[in-house]
């Protein structure tokens, strides 16, 4: 029968064109050139395009555009002409300016311009009212327009790892913003525009320079629920930082701290204490009174001695010890029944407690390092207690 009627007319054109290339969405420039008023989105990835492909002006319909990992050298004037873009990603480029015209696009919902060369915003962006999210890291920003004002639907922004120094005062009015990334700048102080904002959920101001943190923080006690401060030159918390109720996940490793406020026991949600590379030398008990913790990493502080109340930390799944002085099991880790992961590498480890039978749901304990020196027969009672655990020893 005309073999198959042309095999169902060649599948029916092979399914129309893969039903335009599933609804609108296109991964190949020469797919989608075919059809440019189907298209919606077009994601370019891991292509060569130092030229910005022109034929994507024809593409009037075009509401998401991905070039990623292409070496695009630039931004056309003509971008401004694809008004019904609501999102716009060309990152890991080698872009070093934004055209004016991108103050066309005023559909944006998302621009995300991180890793490429640029320094400076055009002041036309605040046109871009609609912005919800904004990345331009890693890029040569040194200052930012004033005119961050304008971005009341802004509730992310990427700023880290430029060479910004200070934030603009109408930062503080990003009314609605609930993460901000800012780290990698050389701010060597905690912005005090930071504290203005009224819905702020998460900071990074990781590897900024910063010497303190001013007891202005408690003013994001009603909406502050992640705070990254790691890598910068900090010597104490203060007080205050136990005002943030809301907190669950607090990262303050790399610094020079040598001690812990007592307030931190009246952060009642906090799940997460990242504090490595600090000079503690003694584990901080204010620590074994936080009992909400469900992930601890201290490791590489000198503390050669637990407390027997890290007992009273009962929902932790994950502590991580590697790195420290630490030469006798803590015996009050054996009542940790929801410990998951259990990190003792590189210590000096050379005795084990009664009770680890206990530890029923650990699936993962590491005591790695030459300096743990644990017998054959310690090593034996070990695998017995805990039968269900991957247990990793030193090879030495």
């Amino acid at each position: 029968m005309v073999i198959k009627r042309i095999f169902s007319i060649t599948s029916l054109l092979c399914l129309h064109f893969l039903s335009i290339a599933q609804n609108g969405r296109f991964n190949s420039l020469e797919e989608a050139s075919e059809n440019p008023s189907q298209v919606i989105e077009l994601t370019l990835y891991n292509k060569s395009y130092p030229q910005f492909p022109m034929e994507i002006l024809k593409m009037t319909n075009l509401r998401k555009l991905s070039i990623l990992f292409c070496k695009l050298e630039y931004l056309p004037d003509e971008i401004g002409q694809l008004t019904k873009l609501e999102e716009l990603a060309v990152g890991h480029n080698s872009i070093s300016q934004i055209p004016s015209t991108i103050e066309n696009l005023t559909n944006l919902k998302r621009l995300l311009l991180y890793q490429n060369k640029i320094n400076s915003l055009p002041s036309g962006m605040s046109n871009l009212t609609a912005l919800e999210e904004f990345n331009i890291s890693r890029n040569n920003l040194t200052i930012l327009p004033d005119f961050f004002d304008s971005f009341q639907n802004l509730n992310s922004i990427s700023l880290g790892s430029n060479k910004i120094t200070e934030l603009p005062k109408s930062f503080a009015k990003l009314n609605n913003l609930k993460s901000l990334g800012l780290g990698g700048n050389p701010l060597n102080k905690f912005p005090d525009e930071i504290f203005e904002l009224d819905a702020i959920e998460s900071i990074y101001i990781s590897g900024c320079g910063i010497t303190e943190i001013p007891p202005s923080i408690s003013k994001l006690k009603a909406t502050l629920k992640k705070l990254s401060i790691s890598n910068n030159k900090i010597t104490s918390l203060p007080e205050e930082i136990g005002d943030l109720s809301m907190l669950y996940d607090l990262g303050i490793s790399d610094n020079q701290l040598s001690s812990l406020p007592e307030s931190l026991s009246k952060l009642k949600r906090l799940e997460v204490l990242y504090m490595p590379s600090n000079p503690l030398n003694e584990f901080p008990t204010v620590i074994t009174r936080i009992p909400s913790l469900k992930r601890l990493e201290i490791y590489g502080t000198g503390i050669a001695f637990l407390p027997y109340e890290i007992s009273n930390l009962v929902l932790l799944e994950e502590l991580n010890l590697m790195g420290n002085e630490i030469s006798v099991f803590p015996e009050g880790i054996t009542k940790l029944t929801n410990l998951k992961t259990l990190t003792l590498s590189h210590n000096k480890i050379t005795s084990i407690p009664d009770g680890l039978e206990n530890l029923k749901n650990l699936r993962y304990l590491y005591i790695k390092g030459k300096y743990n020196r644990l017998s054959t027969g310690q090593k034996f009672l070990l695998k017995k207690a805990l039968p269900e655990c991957k247990i990793e020893f030193s090879r030495y």
